[in-house]
């Protein structure tokens, strides 16, 4: 969810049926959900950074690589996303 919200997944690997579960939970439209996903990444909220470079955010990642990353995930939980991915070729 942290990713998504700070869009650090890459739009195009999400699956609709995500979209669709996140616009009902938080009672908004499905096209708004899909334009917010759509939008830049975005710092961590509050963080300070002590750099005397600005911080960079870290390249997209795809919606089912991360899934697969994310041991908070329950194994169900996480083979219920899985499953919309497309078979390999």
């Amino acid at each position: 969810m942290r990713k998504l919200d700070r869009r650090l997944i890459d739009f195009s690997s999400v699956p609709n049926q995500a979209i669709e579960f996140l616009a009902r939970a938080i009672q908004h439209k499905f096209s708004v959900v899909a334009h917010y996903l759509r939008g830049e990444p975005t710092l961590l909220q509050g963080a300070s950074y002590r750099s005397e470079q600005a911080p960079k955010v870290t390249a997209k990642e795809d919606f089912y690589d991360a899934v697969r990353r994310d041991f908070s995930l329950s194994e169900e939980r996480r083979n219920h996303w899985l499953a919309f991915a497309s078979p390999d070729p």
